[in-house]
């Protein structure tokens, strides 16, 4: 985390949040490769941070906190990098104060395009979860179809106020939602 003041950020970054399954990966990955830009999952970087394999693998051995502090750390150290990359953050980030903290000084910096909410309703993540579940550990112990509704009401709002742009992901195909953020970048 940075202190009141230091701008260390480097490069320029359009950062990408939601919720599990709004297609902040995919859309990411497709944007970056047509940007011929770099591509970051700051989960990828958390991983390493934690020496762990998947997601799932790295709450169970290290537990939420930890997960959380790395991937507040994680998200420092990507916003220093001198480069231009997409960086898609874990849907947790957003709701860390340190990298909250971290998002808004990089966005005062001019090293941030975004963040940009990757949003889709409640009901269109659950059927993309329940379609392609992947290395998605468990939030609470509701059934997906209201953890997920619980999650987005949790999240939302400071997903709304954090965002500096929100594309409508949940009616779109990954190439639009590719297309919409080259043309977030390139504004």
């Amino acid at each position: 985390m940075t202190e009141p003041g230091e701008t260390p950020f480097a490069g320029r970054h359009l950062v990408l949040m939601g919720l599990r399954a709004s297609g902040k990966t995919t859309a990411g990955q497709l944007a970056a490769r047509l940007l011929n830009i770099a591509f970051i999952d700051l989960d990828a970087l958390v991983l390493r941070e934690l020496d762990s394999r998947s997601v799932t693998e790295a709450w169970t051995l290290h537990g939420e906190r930890a997960f959380r502090a790395a991937e507040a750390k994680c998200l420092g150290a990507a916003l220093q990098r001198n480069r231009e990359e997409v960086l898609a953050l874990g849907g947790g980030t957003p709701m860390i104060d340190a990298a909250r903290h971290d998002l808004q000084a990089a966005v005062v910096a001019g090293v941030v395009v975004g963040p940009v909410y990757l949003h889709a309703s409640p009901e269109v993540l659950a059927e993309r979860l329940l379609a392609a579940p992947g290395d998605r550990p468990p939030l609470s112990d509701a059934d997906l179809p209201d953890e997920v509704r619980g999650v987005y009401e949790k999240r939302d709002g400071v997903y709304q106020a954090l965002a500096e742009g929100v594309v409508e992901v949940g009616n779109l195909t990954a190439e639009a939602v590719a297309e919409r953020l080259i043309e977030i970048w390139r504004a």
